[in-house]
């Protein structure tokens, strides 16, 4: 099952991450979806050649993303740890450890500056992108947090758990902001809107809510009928 996908900045590569034993893709930066365990592959979208193949973690690649200059990637993987590369040479940089669980879901500051991180022991925590730093862990959560997104600001981190809730975090001092609760099951996905004043998420119970960053109060709900929600995006 893929799991993450993003596109680089300017649109050359693409990645998706997951499990499914035996299936490639061209064009595209994978993770793990070949069958090899850690493995990030990188595409390029023109040739359709493949262009680097990442290796370090020791388990599956959870999550990838681009940082927003698109000369990083990021990833979070089964092993507890987040990676830094460099996106043009394939070169391993930062290893970032002190989840004690998975790493589900990792998001790079608008700045590239800073990277959030969630996992299954129940905490996002941010770090360094230059020195691998670890910088405040964002406690509260009582289960395993499985998306965490920047607002467009870099200002506020959103995160959504299997707790049921959605939470907003200081970006700076990890502190806590709002809790924004109202589903039944759990949270699988989170988003801000370009303009950062509202959040989407997807939920287990195949419903999309969105979110008023400034009040909590939920705008909209919308129900996909009969599908799990696992991933949101808003359009720029």
């Amino acid at each position: 099952m893929a799991q993450s996908c993003v596109y680089s900045p300017d649109g050359k590569t693409f990645a998706v991450g997951g499990s499914i034993p035996g299936l490639r893709f061209k064009r595209f930066a994978t993770d793990g979806l070949d069958g090899s365990i850690g493995q990030i592959e990188v595409y390029d979208t023109t040739t359709w050649e493949k262009i680097h193949t990442l290796n370090g973690h020791t388990k599956d690649v959870c999550s990838v993303t681009h940082s927003p200059s698109g000369h990083h990637i990021a990833s979070g993987s089964r092993d507890g740890t987040v990676r830094l590369w460099d996106a043009q040479t394939g070169a391993p940089g930062l290893i970032m450890s002190g989840h004690t669980n998975v790493v589900t879901s990792v998001a790079c500051s608008p700045s590239g500056h800073h990277i959030a991180s969630a996992s299954r022991d129940n905490t996002v925590r941010l770090w360094d992108a230059q020195t691998g730093a670890s910088g405040p862990s964002l406690d509260g959560h009582t289960r395993t947090v499985t998306s965490v997104a920047y607002s467009p600001s870099g200002h506020q981190i959103a995160s959504g758990s299997e707790d049921k809730t959605l939470r907003l975090w200081d970006a700076q001092t990890g502190a806590p902001g709002l809790i924004l609760r109202g589903r039944v099951l759990a949270i699988f996905s989170v988003a801000h809107s370009p303009s950062g004043h509202q959040i989407v998420s997807g939920c287990q119970d195949n419903t999309l809510w969105i979110w008023d960053t400034q009040t909590g109060a939920p705008n909209l709900v919308i129900d996909s009928q009969s599908y799990t929600v696992s991933s949101v995006a808003f359009s720029p």
